[in-house]
């Protein structure tokens, strides 16, 4: 039986075709890791050399000029082992035969050398404002294409060089130079060189770096100032000062001064941008000396130079014939040297105060004079001028003339008047002139006061006038002086007392006077009302209450509270003594009566020649207590009366006698019925009978029939009852035309007839 054909016969035998050629062609690779190995110099370097040959016996090897040894090996793969690599730029390739076939691949090996040295050359002292060369120098570095060189200043990148296109391979030495401006700021950075060799990414970054060099920058624009005097007498002294200003860093300056061929001593100091060397210049001989001042600064040296021209010039001499003498008397002044002094001169006798009294242009000079009082203890000059290097040399002598004189006292020296102010501390400052010195004492009223000149605290008990006196061996002289010792405020209980009474309807003032000096202005005040202590017042009762009262001069104020107390006879009024009272017997009433006055007057009320004193007791209200009373109210001032009524009201009372409970008529015989009550207000009597309502007392007539009325009085405060029985007995009327219903009619008293 025939098998159906796979669809995919034809396709696998073809595949089977196309591998029986491969295998016939021996298509294979071959392949060397690391393909770019990075050795260093003199190093060593492993390389693992593999094909993809099916051969099992195909073989590998290393080809190379440099020492190698096999290290291992296993099928399709071999590895090796480069030692001391010495070329810059070996050849090395792996190859292997499969079925007789050769191939090989080349390694890229990068020989390397890190730099043996980074080093600056010197760096020079700099001056700001000029260029200079900065050179690093890299020793001994391969590839040079991997480096890259920077300058550096603190964290600043100054320069930075790469060698990308320099093709040598072996190890080089490299110089990098940078210019740059000196600047003052650069002054004490520091300066490195960084050499990076950038082997990645087969390989490594290697970093080296040089020492740090500090640039050290010196800034010295002007020359030094030297200040010192042209021309100097021998044996004088003076400051020279040589001043470098703007210099940077001026500490670092260094000074070299000398006179001649002296060389000099000198204080060093700094303010603020200017540092000065500072010495005393005493110069011994005559003639002209070079002054020297050398400053070196870095790099850069400065000089001043000055010529100082040494003379010789002496004092004069001043004699005064005689030096002590009475006021009046002739004096001689004579001006003269003890040496010899060049033509030229110019001389003066002078006065203290720069008055020339006489001139000449040689020695001696002679000047007379009368001496006063004035004059004492005076200073007379003699000066010598000399012209010497364009400028004028002045020498002086001086002496002093006592003059004798009487004492003498004015107001400069004496005030007749003294004002001082009570606390603090004064003298009595009384001085007199006069030669001899004058002693001086002052008396009051015959006493001597001694030390009044020395300073004291003042006290009112200084205050007076005194004599003073000064006396000397010429004579004296006495002056009157007065002390005026001024005070603050006093406000005391005699001239301002604390409680003052006043009287109404009188004519006063408030009496408040200070004691002070000057003389204290005084004023008082109630609720904000300011009270004229100078003006009289009509007195009312407004006038009193608590017064502030305040005493002020150029030394201060006093205070003090002031209480006016105004008096008034009695008064009284609805508010304090009604006229009308209405009370209600059996209630508690107290009379009080009472009267406005100061001092607080006694009220007094009679009644029936009975006195009532107010303020009362407490009193049960009976009708006795209605009626009129006269109230008399008194105190020191006068008196006031008030008349005042009280009305006592009560219920209403009935009673047999003002509404009898029984009544008899005799029919037709005239009769009078009277039915009443008392009580205030009034009452209302209403009789009631069989329903009916009988006001009486507002004269309503009520029947005269047999029975019982009921009568009641009522007012505001109360009702009485009270039954009220009638009897009518018949009788033969002798009256014509009544009938036995007679009407009668009430009287206005409440009763009915």
């Amino acid at each position: 039986m025939k098998l159906p054909r796979h669809p995919l016969a034809g396709s696998r035998a073809f595949l089977l075709l196309l591998l029986l050629a491969g295998a016939e062609q021996h298509v294979f690779e071959v392949s060397v890791w690391p393909a770019s190995p990075v050795v260093a110099y003199g190093g060593s370097l492993g390389l693992n050399c593999s094909t993809s040959c099916q051969e099992a016996g195909a073989k590998g090897d290393l080809e190379t000029s440099l020492m190698k040894a096999k290290k291992d090996n296993g099928t399709g793969w071999a590895h090796f082992q480069l030692m001391n690599i010495t070329e810059w730029a070996p050849d090395v390739e792996c190859s292997f035969s499969c079925y007789g076939e050769h191939k090989s691949v080349r390694a890229n090996v990068l020989v390397y050398q890190i730099p043996e040295q980074v080093a600056w050359d010197p760096v020079p002292t700099m001056e700001a404002g000029k260029l200079y060369n900065l050179t690093c120098r890299v020793a001994k570095v391969a590839p040079l294409r991997n480096l890259t060189v920077t300058l550096r200043k603190g964290k600043e990148d100054l320069h930075v060089e790469t060698f990308e296109s320099h093709g040598a391979l072996e190890a080089t030495d490299v110089m990098v130079t940078h210019t740059i401006m000196a600047k003052k700021e650069d002054h004490g950075e520091e300066t490195t060189c960084h050499a990076a060799l950038d082997l990645r990414p087969d390989g490594h970054l290697f970093e080296k770096a040089s020492l740090g060099k500090v640039l050290k920058v010196y800034d010295f624009p002007m020359d030094p100032q030297l200040h010192t005097l042209h021309y100097m007498e021998a044996n004088s002294s003076t400051t020279v000062q040589c001043d470098v200003v703007e210099a940077f860093p001026a500490e670092e300056a260094q000074f070299d001064l000398t006179f001649g061929e002296e060389k000099l001593n000198f204080s060093i100091s700094m303010l603020d941008d200017t540092m000065r060397a500072q010495f005393q210049l005493t110069p011994f001989s005559t003639g002209n000396h070079v002054l020297n001042c050398t400053v070196v600064l870095g790099p850069v040296t400065k000089s001043a130079v000055e010529t100082v021209h040494v003379y010789s010039f002496r004092e004069p001499s001043l004699l005064i014939h005689p030096s002590q003498t009475l006021a009046n008397n002739p004096v001689t002044i004579l001006c003269d040297s003890s040496a010899a002094l060049p033509l030229g001169i110019s001389v003066q006798i002078k006065t203290n105060s720069g008055r020339i009294l006489a001139s000449s242009d040689r020695l001696p000079l002679q000047f007379t004079l009368t001496a006063q009082e004035e004059y004492d203890g005076r200073e007379f000059v003699c000066q010598v001028e000399m012209a010497i290097g364009g400028n004028t040399i002045t020498k002086r002598s001086s002496a002093n003339l006592t003059v004798f004189y009487v004492p003498e006292m004015d107001y400069s020296t004496c005030p007749s008047n003294h004002t001082w102010v009570e606390g603090t501390r004064k003298a009595l400052r009384c001085r007199a002139k006069g030669n001899p010195k004058p002693t001086m004492t002052c008396s009051r009223e015959g006493l001597l006061h001694h030390d009044l000149e020395k300073e004291r605290q003042v006290t009112r008990s200084l205050a007076g006038v005194y004599n003073c006196t000064a006396v000397n061996e010429f004579g004296s002289s006495t002056r009157t002086v007065a002390i005026h010792v001024e005070y603050g405020p006093e406000l005391g209980d005699y001239d301002c007392p604390s409680n003052q009474t006043w009287l109404e309807g009188t004519l006063q003032k408030l009496r408040c006077q200070a004691e002070g000096l000057p003389i204290p202005e005084v004023s008082c005040m109630k609720e904000g009302k300011v009270l004229d202590t100078r003006r009289v017042q009509n007195v009312t009762q407004s006038h009193a209450g608590v017064y502030l009262c305040n005493a002020s001069n150029a030394h201060g104020s006093r205070r003090k509270m002031v209480t006016v107390r105004v008096e008034y006879k009695p008064d009284m009024d609805d508010s304090s003594c009604p006229y009308n009272w209405t009370w209600t017997v059996g209630a508690e009433q107290m009379f009080t009566c009472f009267a406005w006055g100061n001092p607080e007057p006694s009220v007094e009320c009679i009644k029936d020649g009975i006195s009532y004193s107010s303020p009362g007791v407490l009193h049960i209200v009976t009708r006795d207590y209605a009626g009129t009373y006269l109230c008399i109210a008194k105190n020191r001032h006068g008196s006031s009366t008030r008349t005042v009524s009280i009305q006592v009201e009560y219920k209403p009372e009935m009673d047999d006698s003002s509404c009898p409970s029984h009544w008899t008529l005799v029919e037709g015989a005239p009769f009078t019925f009277a039915c009443k009550a008392e009580g205030l207000p009034p009452p209302e009597v209403v009789c009631t009978k069989d329903g009916t309502l009988y006001h009486i007392s507002q004269g309503q007539g009520i029947p005269v029939d047999n029975g019982t009325y009921w009568c009641t009085a009522t007012n505001s405060h109360g009702t009485v009852a009270k039954s009220v029985t009638v009897v009518v007995e018949s009788k033969h009327s002798l009256w014509f035309g009544v009938t036995s219903h007679q009407i009668l009619e009430t009287n206005p008293l409440g009763g009915f007839v």
